[in-house]
């Protein structure tokens, strides 16, 4: 038998350059709104990006101050139907511009403080040092 002095490492990295590939490919897809919202920045550290496995909504606020619910652009009276309908574990993603009204913003946390919503969550941006 013929003794092997060192391992065959070839088919190794053609299999971990085809996961290379994978990873990279379907890291591009990202989640992004389509509503053009300019998010504000946070000083706060640590804790911006949690992961939320449960389900979502996301209600964004322009800087015109027009409430959508996802993508769709809905009236105040909508958004309150909605919101009334929703499971109370429901999470909630609140993405207001940072040139909106902050009147938008009161009126949104108080339909959802009404209606018992506490999964609320403020989408920013951390700020660069």
């Amino acid at each position: 038998m013929k003794k092997m002095d060192s391992m065959n490492l070839v088919p190794f990295i053609d299999i971990m350059l085809v996961l290379l590939v994978i990873v990279l490919t379907s890291a591009t897809f990202v989640n992004t709104s389509k509503v053009p919202i300019d998010i504000s920045k946070s000083q706060e550290e640590g804790g911006g990006s949690q992961k939320i496995d449960k389900k979502e909504i996301i209600i964004s606020i322009d800087k015109g101050g027009k409430f959508f619910w996802g993508d769709e652009r809905v009236a105040f009276s909508t958004l309150s139907s909605r919101v009334a309908s929703l499971d109370k574990k429901t999470h909630i993603v609140l993405k207001g511009d940072r040139k909106s009204e902050f009147d938008s913003f009161v009126q949104v946390m108080q339909l959802l403080q009404k209606n018992k919503l506490d999964e609320v969550y403020i989408l920013v941006k951390e700020q660069k040092k």
